[in-house]
């Protein structure tokens, strides 16, 4: 019975140690056993900070989370080790022996929110990118303080979904939504359906990419834009609503309950969240206000 009980307890601790220093794992990628040679340690603040010291043979990086203490190795392997980790070469040979900190040195921000990427960058520079491109993006940010990037990787998706939801058929869907290389001016509602229409497969494939990259962003303790975006665009909506009726009950012109529908439109900059997500009021909240524009526009 010991056994069992200890057998069951080991594999439920066993995911959160795997998960639990994310900075094991971007030492690895960025030489193989270099994480044998640090320590990290996560401790408590109000404000984002990391903090380098030795300990005996080994270098110890501190800080309030794990953006903050990527941002200290960075600092470190710039400055104590000469190392130059760029956009395009994340790796590096590690000395035998690491140069020391001899004396403490601490570095904080009052700037809580580091953001990064816009929709234009993902259809120039990221539009076709794998998993393993992805993870070194994840790690670059990390490594650089980044804490609030864009994240609309298999945003169409969505839309294949909810649309689905809304009665359109397959190839209605497909003339709508842009091709890869061009989502970025389909979500800014500059077009629609151009270089379309895409495979199944790219839903397919989109769909299981950003699950792997939220994944990996949560482990860092990165938050993501959609929060933002969401509250933003669900404000705006409710706020042309509120204008939009009080038109209609005075007897102004009924077309004006179009420029409300059309609100509906900014929703296009909502990230890929619907993806068994747990804002389900939100995304019928969506469905029921597109389902009228739709018919508004008829």
């Amino acid at each position: 019975m010991k056994k069992q009980l200890f057998l069951l307890i080991t594999l439920l601790i066993l995911p959160l140690a795997l998960v639990a220093n994310p900075i094991k794992g971007l030492l690895e990628r960025i030489d193989k056993g270099a994480s044998q040679k640090f320590i990290i340690e996560q401790v408590k603040s109000n404000k984002d900070f990391f903090e380098l010291d030795q300990r005996n043979n080994k270098v110890v990086i501190k800080g309030n989370n794990y953006v903050s203490i990527a941002t200290g190795l960075n600092w470190y392997l710039k400055y104590y080790a000469g190392v130059h980790l760029s956009w395009n070469g994340m790796k590096a040979k590690l000395p035998a022996q690491l140069p020391k900190v001899t004396k403490r040195e601490r570095h904080e921000t009052n700037m809580n929110l580091r953001y990064d990427l816009n929709y234009c960058t993902y259809s120039y520079s990221m539009a076709f990118w794998d998993w393993k491109r992805w993870e070194q993006e994840i790690d670059w940010m990390a490594l650089h303080g980044i804490n609030l990037p864009l994240s609309v990787v298999g945003e169409e998706c969505v839309w294949f979904n909810m649309l689905k939801k809304l009665g359109y058929n397959k190839e209605e869907i497909n003339k709508f939504i842009a091709g890869p290389a061009f989502l970025a001016w389909w979500e800014m509602n500059n077009l629609e359906g151009w270089g379309g229409p895409n495979p199944d497969s790219w839903y397919t494939q989109q769909e299981a990419l950003q699950k792997k990259i939220l994944k990996r962003m949560r482990e860092y303790g990165i938050e993501l834009y959609s929060l933002v975006t969401a509250v933003w665009s669900l404000m705006t909506l409710l706020k042309n609503l509120v204008w939009s009726w009080q038109r209609h009950l005075f007897g102004m012109d009924l077309h004006a309950l179009q420029y409300y529908f059309l609100q509906i439109h900014a929703l296009r900059r909502l990230p890929i969240y619907i993806i068994k997500s747990r804002r389900l009021s939100l995304e019928k909240l969506i469905i029921t206000l597109w389902t009228h524009s739709m018919r508004a526009r008829q």
